[in-house]
């Protein structure tokens, strides 16, 4: 009895042993080939011809590979089913060999025995292309108008490249090609040049005011024919920008006394202007009395709030200086510096130009309003008296 015991579970042991193997397929290498001090990823797909199970795959890599995070993951894989598994490799900088190996390893959960597979990966270190930097035109997309993307790229290996294609990926993003193409090619690229690509894009109605990260894939070939692809992030912002504007209630000013200046600061942007400070600078022309920094907070799209300084002007024209501090609905910052003129006219002047009353015609408008009203105040008292005489 103890024997046939045995015999069964020598043979479930084998037969776990056979489900436990899996066909392994390298899927893709991102970028390819891997270049000395950046990562790329690796996708495997496992495929499982038996009964379904749960296991453990893992990762295994020598100099000049590294793992930064750990590898280890466990997949469940129903039978005659497969799964895709990604691990992130990091490269040395000073990787000098034009390939290496890296094993991947899998076993049956509950299992001490690991099954490994190497797979090559290629190196370059001869063929790279590069995007050195990204521009938009304008800086900030908005909503249905059309921005220019400007992408230069550097081919800093010691090789010729030819047929490149660089592609914006916008699946998912509200985002569009401005024509009916989001990508652009070019024929070579000589060793160690530079080159521009252009692609217009658009925001669409349902953006959001926010930064958007964009794949590009890059592909191009060598001049043995040999191909690469490799795929990086650029980044674009959608919004509405607020635009700020200071006028004055009025642009004059009276010489010898105090004066209160009454400034609009205007937001005529589509977008919200935050956080607003403004700073008044002071000057020779005139003396401060109220404080020189005012918050004004928030100012909305096509609004206006109002700033009032009190000030002492002395005999000249004054030129008032405002810094003014905000932010955007994306809270960037922005600093700009006005200037608002303002012409000083003495009293009399004022008065013959109209801008201030005549005193003197204040003073006899008083008297005769108070002749006016003693005649008829005596002549009631008179009235009164004579009725009661009567």
């Amino acid at each position: 009895m103890k024997k046939l015991l045995l015999i069964m579970l020598a043979l479930m042991i084998t037969l776990v042993s056979v489900n436990a193997e899996l066909n392994i397929d390298l899927e893709d290498v991102n970028p390819n080939p891997v270049e000395p001090g950046e990562k790329f990823f690796v996708d495997f797909m496992v495929y499982n011809m038996g009964n379904a199970g749960v296991y453990e795959v893992k990762l295994f890599v020598e100099d000049p590979f590294y793992l930064e995070h750990g590898s280890l993951q466990t997949l469940e894989i129903s039978g005659n089913d497969n799964e895709e598994v990604t691990f992130r490799v990091d490269v040395e900088d000073d990787a000098s060999e034009l390939a290496s190996e890296i094993r991947f390893a899998y076993r049956l959960e509950g299992t001490d025995d690991w099954i490994t597979e190497d797979f090559l990966i290629d190196i370059d270190n001869e063929v790279s292309l590069q995007i050195i930097s990204v521009s938009s035109d304008p800086q900030v997309l908005k909503k249905g108008e059309k921005a220019e993307l400007k992408i230069i790229l550097e081919n800093d290996g010691d090789t010729d490249l030819e047929d490149i294609k660089v592609e914006l990926d916008l699946f998912g993003l509200p985002l569009a090609p401005y024509t009916s193409v989001s990508y652009k090619e070019f024929g070579s690229l000589d060793a160690r040049d530079l080159e521009e690509v252009s692609i217009s894009i658009v925001a669409l109605d349902e953006a959001s005011s926010g930064y958007y990260k964009i794949p590009i894939r890059i592909e191009y070939e060598d001049e043995n024919g040999k191909d690469y692809q490799k795929t990086s992030f650029i980044s674009v912002r959608v919004g509405a920008l607020p635009e700020i504007d200071i006028i004055p209630e009025t642009n004059y000013l009276i010489c010898g006394q105090k004066n209160l200046v009454d400034l609009k600061i205007i937001n005529k942007g589509m977008g919200d202007a935050e956080f607003l400070e403004v700073d008044l600078y002071e000057d020779i022309t005139y003396n401060l009395i109220t404080t020189n920094k005012l918050y004004i907070g928030q100012v909305d799209s096509d609004d206006y709030e109002t700033l009032t300084y009190e000030i002492f002007v002395g005999e000249e024209n004054v030129d008032l200086k405002l810094y003014v501090m905000y932010e955007d609905d994306s809270s960037v910052e922005y600093k700009n510096l006005f200037s608002v003129p303002m012409t000083c006219y003495t009293a009399k002047e004022a008065k013959e130009m109209g801008l201030i009353d005549d005193n003197n015609n204040a003073v006899w408008g008083i008297l005769v309003f108070i002749v006016v009203v003693g005649f008829f105040v005596i002549r009631r008292i008179r009235k009164k008296r004579r009725i009661e005489e009567e």
